[in-house]
């Protein structure tokens, strides 16, 4: 009886270390990121001013940049697109012609003139060390607060219950 019990006992091991092995829990995918979440630095952005000042801003104003056809063609897209269609086409006198870090700091100041955060960390100044951030220009809408209706005045909030 004690060699059954010794057997059973030491098969339920076996087995467990067995599963214990072989049984993993896949890795959770990456959170997406998003260009408000601090891609970029102040510092970039403001060399990315000065590269824009003297390369783009013949061609692209400010405004052209922030509003209207730009959101529309560029929001919910990767990162790593724009990146690519700006090294592909722009200047559009000499495409190409920037160095890949000055690519990343005009869009560096793209994003800042879309109201996007600076952060610590530069944004890589490769389009494949971008490909998983998405751009996000619309401002995120605030939803009202579910204890809203604490701030009417009481008879309003009683006015709706009652039977007239």
């Amino acid at each position: 009886m004690k060699a059954l019990a010794l057997a059973l006992v030491t098969s339920l091991v076996v087995s467990h270390t067995a599963l214990a092995q072989t049984d993993s829990v896949p890795a959770a995918p990456p959170p997406e990121r998003s260009t408000k979440s601090g891609i970029f630095s102040a510092d970039q952005a403001a060399k990315g001013k000065d590269v824009y000042l003297g390369q783009c801003q013949s061609c692209h104003t400010a405004a052209s940049l922030t509003a209207g056809d730009f959101v529309n063609n560029w929001n919910t897209r990767p990162l790593r697109e724009l990146f690519t269609y700006l090294v592909e086409n722009m200047p559009e006198s000499e495409p190409g012609s920037l160095s890949k870090t000055q690519y990343a700091q005009v869009i560096a100041y793209i994003l800042q003139l879309n109201n996007m955060p600076a952060g610590e960390a530069e944004l890589a100044a490769e389009p494949d060390s971008v490909a998983g951030i998405k751009i996000d220009l619309l401002p995120t809408p605030s939803l009202p607060s579910p204890m809203a209706w604490l701030n009417q005045p009481v008879s309003r909030r009683t006015a709706r219950h009652t039977r007239r």
